[in-house]
């Protein structure tokens, strides 16, 4: 079993304990995952830097996302 799908809960879910927010940021974290093991099986078969360096701008952007999720997912709304 691969380090992403040990750590999925459910595909793209989190049990309820972990809020309203949970799936999307479950969702983002599920694709840094992916990408995850895309690089760890690009570097085993010796990709070239140009392909590594693409997975790499991928990741950070994933990365992002999952704050940017976790982030909206905390976020109370403002009062008026």
């Amino acid at each position: 079993m691969s380090y992403a799908e040990e750590h999925r809960f459910g595909g793209n879910t989190l049990p309820r304990r972990f809020g309203r927010g949970a799936p999307v940021t479950a969702c983002a974290q599920s694709r840094v995952d992916d990408l995850v093991e895309e690089r760890q099986a690009m570097r085993g078969r010796g990709a070239g830097k140009a392909e590594l360096e693409a997975n790499r701008l991928k990741l950070g952007k994933a990365v992002r996302d999952v704050g940017d999720a976790a982030i909206r997912s905390h976020r109370t709304p403002v009062q008026p």
